[in-house]
């Protein structure tokens, strides 16, 4: 839509850290201690992506904390502030966080999490739709 019609300039986000797929417990704990059990879809550096069931607790711009159990059984409790939701199907939302009053333990935890080498977390390169076979050719 041309700007003159929309009124309304969109900025594009630009991602700072990759993503990860990460199917780990979580919890998510609003401000009144109710709490929504779900799982981690995607994690990166700056927030984390989790599905919950739908509840009326969940709005954008809202402060909750995220309860997540790492592949190795350690607990993490990281606050955020919902950016994002979407439904998954009838009874299930997918909430995006993003990280805040994050300390820098909590910060080295969550990268040593992501970025040591395990099964179960994949880089997720959105850009990317399929594998291309890739060799290295030496000439001489």
């Amino acid at each position: 839509i041309p700007f003159r019609l929309s009124q309304k300039i969109e900025t594009p986000f630009r991602r700072r850290t990759p993503r990860f797929r990460a199917n780990l417990p979580c919890l998510l704990i609003a401000g009144n201690g109710t709490e929504l059990r779900g799982y981690s879809q995607e994690i990166s550096e700056t927030g984390v992506s989790v599905v919950v069931p739908k509840s009326p607790l969940l709005m954008e711009g809202q402060t909750m904390t995220v309860r997540l159990q790492w592949a190795t059984g350690s607990i993490i409790d990281l606050r955020g502030r919902i950016m994002r939701m979407d439904g998954v199907g009838p009874a299930e939302s997918r909430v995006g966080l993003n990280f805040i009053e994050i300390t820098k333990e909590q910060r080295l935890e969550v990268i040593q999490q992501i970025y040591q080498p395990r099964e179960g977390l994949v880089r997720v390169a959105p850009a990317v739709n399929k594998l291309v076979r890739c060799e290295v050719m030496r000439h001489n």
